[in-house]
């Protein structure tokens, strides 16, 4: 209907990712090895709000690195990609997948 409505082509959109309750693949020997957990292990594929707007937003990666975003919604955060894990207890220190970190407070 979304489609109809704003005249958009099926064929421009990606193919729809795995939800965070199927499994994505396995956990490699070597991942498995450098974390200390058995290969073969289910890996789910999955993210949270802020997260997900922080790679939409370019943060991160070989993208944006300290560059604060504003998300106002049903509660209010801040946060930004970082090198660094943030050192204020009152700061969330989510690790990323790219070795970074996504530093993030919240009302």
């Amino acid at each position: 209907m979304l489609l109809e409505l704003t005249g958009m082509a099926e064929e421009l959109l990606s193919p729809v990712a795995p939800g965070g309750g199927s499994i994505a693949g396995r956990l490699t020997g070597v991942a498995a090895a450098h974390l200390g957990l058995r290969a073969g292990l289910p890996v789910a594929a999955g993210t949270g709000d802020n997260m997900a707007a922080a790679v939409g937003l370019g943060l991160g990666g070989a993208g944006l690195l300290d560059h604060p975003a504003v998300s106002l919604g049903t509660s209010g955060t801040v946060f930004a990609a970082s090198r660094t894990r943030p050192a204020v207890p009152a700061l969330a220190g989510f690790a990323s997948a790219d070795g970074h970190h996504l530093p993030l407070g919240c009302t």
